[in-house]
């Protein structure tokens, strides 16, 4: 539901979808699930496989960021030939990226993401590229001392 409903309000047809990158659990309870419901929301009307990774196949459950680092290990999408998995460098032509999370507490969440297909050119400090600055905090104060070091 929340994948159909997900696509459904973003006005994007699930066919446009390039990659997906899954959660997984690496459990019988959870695998098999999320790629059910990938195969059945995303793939159903495919005639082309849906490239599928995970990054927990190489660094295994890391909890609080799992999030970022998904695996999926059931195997019949694809056998069948439904979804592929990426196990080496491949050439992506730009597109959609869709980004499983599920959690301990059952939160759950699809994020979509597009390519920009603008040309950046990083010049280090001395651009005005947007960065992505990750940081964390036990307290509210911790992640403010760290905000302001970096601004």
């Amino acid at each position: 539901m929340l994948l159909e409903e997900f696509y459904d309000d973003c006005g994007i047809s699930p066919l446009k979808l390039s990659y997906m990158e899954a959660h997984a659990t690496g459990t019988l309870a959870g695998d098999p699930v999320e790629l059910q419901a990938i195969d059945e929301v995303l793939c159903a009307k495919r005639d082309f496989p849906l490239l599928l990774g995970s990054v927990k196949s190489n660094i295994g459950h890391s909890e609080a960021v799992s999030g970022l680092c998904q695996v999926t290990k059931n195997m019949t999408a694809i056998i069948e030939g439904r979804v592929k998995i990426v196990t080496e460098p491949t050439e992506w032509k730009g597109g959609y990226i869709g980004v499983n999370s599920f959690g301990f507490g059952g939160a759950n969440c699809h994020i979509l993401l597009k390519s920009n297909p603008k040309i950046k050119v990083n010049n280090g400090t001395d651009d005005n590229l947007p960065r992505l600055v990750a940081i964390s905090g036990r307290t509210e104060e911790a992640v403010k001392i760290i905000l302001d070091d970096i601004n």
